[in-house]
């Protein structure tokens, strides 16, 4: 006796997790504002989830969505490789690997950033949204490229991405540094250089700069996830099936009877 699960196509596993990131960082952007927990023109993202209750919504968010953009990869990998093992010993096994390995450093970062709080823990903050930004724009980038190269994808699909991987790469620089810059020279609290900032502490300007990078490089990359979902809609998963054991001695017996 068995009972058998339904398919699911994988390509809502891609719209699951964009729509995860979204709800996450708009939800703790509301509250936040709400509470008076930054200041109201535009925070960076991070900052938002630095407090209580909100840090909570944000770190249980991109802990949920780091591990399905793994899950996400690796379909991406089984996919690819599925597409191109006509290819022989010409197949990017080794592209691929390091893709899946990519993603993987980036969704550690992902981790880093929910669990590790910028106005507690900055350094380990800063270093896994560096992980999280910069792997996942290689990752683009790449993924782009193979799937022009290898997999045959539609134009206007490997296009996008190698678009959206470059807008990527842009913003996420030049969030570092205007981030580095606006900082410089700033008089004011640590603290208040990452969440509650004013014009008069100054250099306001490359502070808004930094926030505005940094919320375009965050939606560039959940647009990407949603790409997935190109090769994803071919695709399903299908879950495990419920299996009797083998009989027991009592099911034997009632069946002698």
């Amino acid at each position: 006796m068995f009972v058998a699960c339904p398919h699911i196509g994988l390509q809502w596993v891609a719209l699951l997790l964009a729509l995860i990131m979204s709800f996450t960082v708009l939800t703790t952007y509301l509250i936040s504002i709400h509470r008076g927990h930054v200041n109201a023109e535009l925070p960076f993202i991070s900052s938002t989830g630095a407090y209580p209750p909100e840090s909570c919504i944000f770190g249980e968010g991109l802990n949920l969505a780091a591990f399905i953009s793994l899950i996400c990869s690796f379909f991406w990998y089984l996919i690819a490789l599925e597409r191109t093992k006509f290819m022989g010993k010409h197949q990017p096994k080794c592209v691929l690997k390091f893709m899946l390995l990519l993603s993987l450093v980036a969704s550690i970062g992902l981790t880093l950033v929910g669990n590790f709080q910028q106005v507690n823990v900055e350094l380990i903050h800063d270093i896994g949204a560096g992980m999280a930004f910069f792997g996942t724009t290689i990752y683009i980038i790449l993924c782009a490229l193979v799937s022009q190269r290898y997999l045959g994808t539609h134009w206007c699909i490997w296009a996008f991405r190698l678009l959206l991987g470059i807008m990527a790469g842009i913003t996420s620089s030049f969030f570092s540094i205007c981030h580095t810059i606006s900082r410089i020279n700033f008089n004011g609290t640590q603290e208040e250089s990452l969440t509650y900032r004013h014009p008069g502490q100054g250099r306001f300007s490359f502070y808004l700069c930094s926030t505005s990078f940094e919320w375009a490089a965050g939606f560039i990359i959940i647009v990407f996830f949603i790409t997935w979902a190109y090769e994803f809609r071919s695709y399903a998963l299908q879950l495990p099936q419920v299996v009797k054991k083998h009989p027991s001695e009592s099911d034997i017996y009632s069946l002698k009877s």
